[in-house]
């Protein structure tokens, strides 16, 4: 998309003579009356004007929409980082409370063992 540029800022610039139409080529230059360039170019600035304002709304919503989705993928990936920390105490709670019960069955078949051996010295 072509951006408008303000007749103003392109005709601001000093005028060379050397670089200004001959007689010659008056003929193809378009002579306009002062005052309704005037009004062209504020109708042109205008427009200018309220293009670039609407521009300007535009990027800001779109900056906010890409800052609001940078903010939701922040607040997901804080979530996902709590349930992963959340899953790991609960395995690792899990394994040390499975851990504990197969060390105590291991302790009651041993003492179940002796008992049986002792009691079967003293049969014997």
């Amino acid at each position: 998309m072509a951006v408008p540029i303000p007749t103003t800022l392109a005709h601001s610039a000093p005028v060379d003579p050397d670089q200004e139409p001959h007689s010659s080529n008056t003929s193809n230059v378009a002579v306009v009356p002062p005052m309704e360039q005037c009004s062209r170019e504020s109708t042109l600035t205008r427009r200018s004007a309220a293009y670039s304002e609407r521009r300007s709304s535009t990027a800001v919503y779109d900056e906010q929409i890409a800052e609001r989705k940078r903010l939701e993928a922040e607040e997901a990936e804080r979530e996902r980082y709590e349930e992963m920390e959340i899953r790991r105490i609960k395995e690792e709670k899990a394994r040390r409370e499975a851990e504990k019960e197969r060390k105590q069955k291991e302790e009651e078949q041993y003492r179940e063992q002796v008992n049986s051996a002792y009691y079967y010295s003293v049969m014997n």
